[in-house]
Formats: structure tokens, C-alpha cells, sequence
């Protein structure tokens, strides 16, 4: 955040400003400005995130100007056509307010230090929500202070943002271990003068483009489904460019002519299209095997989400309370080498198998390939 102006980015297109993206070795046109961005979030069924910066790089000089930059943004978003930077909005086309509700003060804080940074939560929350008191304010975590900057400033934010990225090696034990932190997280919240404050994991991914992605992804999807804590999440890299020199964990990776999709975006997508905020508990063995289950919208799907990390295949019986099932349908990925990846050349290496499961009874038994990620849904029979 410390490059971006904001400002840059809105108006006609051919009046914007160009400037050197020094991080990603490139020139930024800022031709998807604000107004494009939020016109993407609408189209994808997602809510922006918006996050301004507090100009800890720059002299103490500027920083009333930067405080005053993340006021007019916010302005902009959210305030009627009749006020000064509504009108602006409203002359590049958007007359209605977006009402952009999640504001992050910045973005890995670490090299300012808490001390510094957490001024920095106060004064730009406490004037942000002058202006509109129903957005909600993230506050960056991941600072060996986090608990004691909870108990002093809870008040200030509704949701803490963390990062996690884990090496290649960590892809079957990784989402394990975050699910601890997040408890952790859970506890020392619990017992903040701001109970309601929730995670945002804000930027996570497996450094690796080959199917030990995907194994990662559905592992930590079904940790932060299993956790109330856990509120919201972002991966990174979302998109890249396949020429770039770093950064090679993207879900999606394009050229100039075509893209493909990584597995970590293939399992989560098939995780979303399952999606249900209905938890259900179960109890029993499951061994390596990370699960998630729950009960779809309209109550008529029981959802299990499963991942096998291990190199050996693994069977599970599922029996629940219902009177009996209609049937069960298994959608997974199952490419059988943990260095199988997609590419330009073959973009479906990984690809999506389907299985049908005849039921006995009210129960189903489901046999779980090897390094497979996949949804059983499990239709139950109503009398």
C-alpha cells in the first residue's frame, strides 16, 4: 500500500497517471481503478476490501494528508451524490453509493511496530467512523504483541488480518497446525474487552503451483469452515502473469493470449459450489483424513468435504440419523502424483472425477483415493 494512490485511479481512462510498480517489476496503468474494482467484486458475488494506507515510510509531515487521502477514499465509496466526493463518484458514472463496508488500515505493519501502528488503528478508525459509523475496520495481526494489542485497542476494529504462507513440505500438516493458531486466536479474543472481534485471513496460499496446492487448499478450507473465528479469507497470489519471475502460487495464471487454473483455485471453487453455513458434528475415527461436514441450504444434502493428504487410500463409513438415503455422488480430484500440474499446454492435468454411491440402508461408504480432495454429497431420503 505504501505506492498506491488511489486517486490515480479514477476518471477517464486516457486522463489517468502511469507509474513504475517497482514490487512486481512492472508499469501500473491504473486502468482498474476503484470504480472497476468494485464493479468486478458485484459481478463475482464478493464484497470488497478496501485498504488505505497510513504512510508509515514517510515523513511525519505527510501523514495528515495520507489520514486525509483514506477519509476522501471512504468518502467516495459511501457518501450520497450530493456531498463533494459523492459528486465526483456520481460524474464517473456512479451515482449510487457503493457502501463498501470492510476498511483495512494497511497491510503487514510489521517494519512500523506496534507501538506506531496501533496509533495508527485509533486515529484512522476513530475518523473513518465519523464519517460512516457502519463500516467495519480490519486491523493487521502477526505481531508478537497481538494479544496485548487486542486487550488495548479491540475496540477500535472488528476483524484482525493474517497471512499465512506455507512451504511445499507443509501441504498435508499446515492446515493442522493453523486450525491451533486460530483456536489460540479464538481464546485470547474470547476473553478481550471486544469478544465479537473475528479473523480474516487475508492473504494465504502453499508456495507451489502442482497439486500439492490443492491437497492445502481443501485441508485449510475445512479448518476455517470448522471455526466460527474465522470469518473471512483471501488467497494470494489470485492472478499472475506466467512470465513473472516470483510468485509462482497463483490461482489463476495467464499470457497474453490464454489462462489456466491452478488446483489450489479448482478445489476451492468446488469447495464454494458445496458451500453451506449449516455446520454439522460427527464423531468417529477419521484417522489422516480432514473433514468437514455440513447440511446444504434447503436441508436436503448432507455435505462432506474430504481430503487425503497421505499416499494411501483410506475408506469411510458415514452413518447419520436420517431415516435413509437416496444416494450419494463423490466429486474429487485425484491426479495420483503429488508434482502433477496444470499448464497452458494441458490445462485439465488435474481434473474433476465424478462417482455415484449406492447407500445400504442409512448408511454410505466411501473409498478415498490417495492425494484426493473432493465433496461427497449424500442426498437423504425424506418420508
Amino acid at each position: 500500500m505504501a505506492q498506491y494512490n488511489w486517486k490515480w485511479g479514477i476518471g477517464p481512462q486516457e486522463e489517468r497517471i502511469r507509474w513504475p510498480h517497482w514490487m512486481w517489476m512492472d508499469y501500473d496503468q491504473n486502468c482498474f481503478g476503484t470504480d472497476e474494482f468494485i464493479r468486478f467484486c458485484r459481478e463475482i458475488n464478493s464484497e470488497p476490501v478496501i485498504v488505505v494506507r497510513v504512510g508509515f515510510d514517510r515523513p511525519e509531515s505527510e501523514h495528515e494528508g495520507i489520514l486525509q487521502d483514506a477519509l476522501d477514499w471512504l468518502r467516495y465509496c459511501n457518501e450520497p451524490a450530493t456531498g463533494e466526493w459523492g459528486a465526483k463518484r456520481a460524474a464517473n458514472g456512479h451515482p449510487a453509493p457503493y457502501n463498501v463496508k470492510y476498511w483495512e488500515i494497511d497491510n503487514e505493519m510489521w517494519e512500523m511496530g506496534i507501538v506506531k501502528y496501533e496509533a495508527a488503528v485509533r486515529k484512522f478508525s476513530t475518523e473513518m467512523r465519523k464519517i460512516d459509523p457502519s463500516i467495519k475496520i480490519i486491523a493487521c495481526g502477526g505481531f508478537q504483541e497481538d494479544e496485548e494489542f487486542i486487550n488495548r485497542s479491540g475496540s477500535y476494529f472488528d476483524y484482525m488480518s493474517l497471512h499465512h504462507y506455507e512451504q511445499q513440505g507443509g501441504y498435508a500438516t499446515g492446515p493442522a497446525r493453523l486450525g491451533q493458531q486460530y483456536d489460540r486466536y479464538a481464546q485470547m479474543i474470547a476473553k478481550s474487552p471486544n469478544p465479537n472481534i473475528k479473523l480474516f485471513i487475508s492473504e494465504w496460499n502453499l508456495n507451489s503451483i502442482d497439486w500439492r496446492t490443492g491437497l492445502f487448499a481443501g485441508g485449510f478450507l475445512n479448518v476455517c469452515e470448522a471455526r466460527d473465528i474465522v470469518a473471512m479469507g483471501a488467497a494470494a497470489l489470485f492472478i499472475r502473469r506466467t512470465d513473472a519471475p516470483d510468485w509462482n502460487n497463483a490461482f489463476i495464471n495467464f499470457d497474453y493470449k490464454d489462462l489456466f487454473k491452478a488446483p489450489n483455485c479448482q478445489v476451492t471453487e468446488l469447495w464454494y459450489n458445496h458451500f453451506s453455513k449449516y455446520r454439522l458434528a460427527y464423531t468417529g475415527e477419521t484417522g489422516n483424513l480432514s473433514i468437514s461436514t455440513t447440511l446444504s441450504e434447503n436441508g436436503a444434502n448432507v455435505i462432506v468435504k474430504v481430503v487425503n493428504p497421505t499416499d494411501e487410500a483410506a475408506t469411510l463409513r458415514i452413518k447419520g440419523d436420517w431415516p435413509a438415503i437416496e444416494g450419494g455422488e463423490f466429486e474429487y480430484y485425484a491426479p495420483g502424483s503429488l508434482t502433477v500440474a496444470n499448464s497452458m499446454e494441458q490445462k485439465d492435468a488435474v481434473a474433476l472425477k465424478r462417482s455415484s454411491l449406492k447407500p445400504s440402508g442409512n448408511d454410505i461408504v466411501l473409498e478415498v483415493p490417495s492425494l484426493s480432495a473432493g465433496v461427497l454429497t449424500i442426498a437423504k431420503k425424506f418420508d
